[in-house]
């Protein structure tokens, strides 16, 4: 029985060996629980700080924007009016040179009929002159 005993005070001693180190390593995984803790603390305040800059640049970038779209607007109402202004300045220039070539066609016109009404009282007293040599 003696070594009964002996074998059970062995075996308490081996749980409470086993139980020191179960204590140590709940110890140890508080200790590190708390680091953890600690980590995501700052973890958070860091992602709070992240989220303020995000939402400064968002500002920033919704303004920046705006301004590009307000100097677009006037850079194309600058392009409308240079383009209309061309075209009133083409539509200028064309009627100018459809005129200057109007009035060169008429007097070509007046020019060819008078070649024309010239040649035929020529061509008819030319005839008359050989009718008349004739009889």
């Amino acid at each position: 029985m003696e070594a009964r005993v002996a074998r059970i005070e062995s075996d308490v001693a081996n749980i409470q060996q086993n139980l020191a180190k179960v204590e140590l390593d709940v110890r140890r995984l508080h200790d590190g629980q708390a680091a953890a803790n600690d980590a995501i603390a700052k973890l958070n305040v860091a992602i709070t700080a992240v989220d303020g800059k995000v939402n400064t640049l968002a500002a920033k970038l919704d303004a920046a924007d705006a301004k590009i779209d307000s100097k677009f607007d006037a850079l194309d109402a600058k392009i409308d009016s240079r383009c209309d202004a061309l075209d009133a300045k083409i539509e200028d220039k064309f009627n100018a040179l459809n005129d200057k070539i109007d009035a060169k066609v008429n007097a070509l016109e007046s020019k060819l009929v008078k070649w024309i009404i010239g040649t035929v009282l020529a061509a008819g007293s030319l005839a008359f002159s050989i009718a008349k040599f004739v009889h």
